[in-house]
């Protein structure tokens, strides 16, 4: 006979695995089998309620069943995190295909193994995740498995910005005037010191790439070496 505490115990190993995962992955230099492990988690939970039926909840309801769902929450929250951060797109409205496709898929699946979700205010959350994951994961790809050779381009700054925020601290923007594959002009986040140097008027190079997805992305940086 199976134990009931150990369900609730294998949720509780899952979650804290996922916040260990999440913590090393925000800290880690991206790469091909970080996006691979990050991706790939949220669907390995999802199995595990698949191959034990009426053993876990994926999504937040009233049922007994021990969750899932936050060590989905923490593990999901990882890739987009580090897009916004690092991942610079030309065009961000180009990745809305690819996320629904990958969002919807993900919050079919869940659906399908647990049933415990009747109302929309129960599964709405998990497929508001599910989006901001799926994003992520496509930003992610378009940059991390991108091997084509970048385009470096000369443009001008236009303007700029600093933000304080108490719990990200100082960020700082650079507006670039449009060049190659941008339509409009581009506000970058940039280091301090490269924002600090570029005043409105002074050239700043851009290296745009194709992108894996065929949705480019760019890298800014000093024009010495341009």
């Amino acid at each position: 006979m199976v134990s009931p505490n150990r369900p609730i115990g294998a949720a509780h190993f899952a979650w804290f695995a996922g916040l260990v995962v999440a913590l090393v992955s925000l800290l880690w230099e991206p790469s091909v089998p970080w996006l691979a492990a990050n991706a790939l988690y949220p669907w390995l939970l999802i199995l595990v309620a698949f191959v034990a039926p009426g053993t876990f909840q994926l999504f937040r309801s009233k049922s007994l069943r021990p969750t899932l769902f936050f060590a989905l929450y923490v593990q999901m929250m990882v890739l987009p995190i580090r897009a916004i951060v690092g991942v610079h797109l030309v065009s961000p409205v180009q990745l809305i295909l690819p996320s629904a496709v990958l969002a919807a898929g993900i919050t079919l699946a869940a659906s399908r193994i647990d049933s415990t979700a009747k109302r929309p205010a129960q599964w709405i959350p998990f497929a508001l995740l599910a989006a901001f994951y799926a994003w992520g994961v496509a930003a992610q790809t378009d940059v991390l498995l991108d091997h084509s050779t970048p385009q470096s381009l000369q443009s001008t700054v236009i303007g700029g910005h600093a933000s304080y925020s108490s719990r990200h601290g100082t960020s700082y923007t650079l507006i670039i005037k449009a060049i190659g594959p941008a339509s409009s002009p581009l506000e970058a986040p940039v280091s301090e010191r490269l924002f600090v140097e570029s005043k409105p008027g002074h050239p700043i190079c851009l290296d745009f790439h194709q992108g894996a997805l065929r949705i480019p992305w760019y890298e800014v940086h000093f024009c010495q070496s341009f």
